[in-house]
């Protein structure tokens, strides 16, 4: 029997609930951070010359478990 795994939390950054991969979903202190709120964090970090976080392709996408 095989199935996905994904986890349900609030944003750090917005406390939105979504979901993400717990292997691959960039997170501060365990605390996982949505999509949107790294997409905004990363065009902020661009615009002051800095390097943007890496998001990982699967972050956001069911795990096979």
């Amino acid at each position: 029997m095989s199935g996905y795994m994904m986890v349900i939390a609030p944003c750090l950054a917005c406390r939105r609930t979504f979901a993400s991969n717990p292997t691959y979903v960039p997170s501060l202190n365990n605390q996982p951070v949505c999509r949107n709120c790294m997409e905004l964090a990363n065009e902020k970090r661009k615009e002051k010359g800095m390097e943007p976080h890496f998001i990982h392709p699967l972050a956001y996408e069911p795990e096979e478990a």
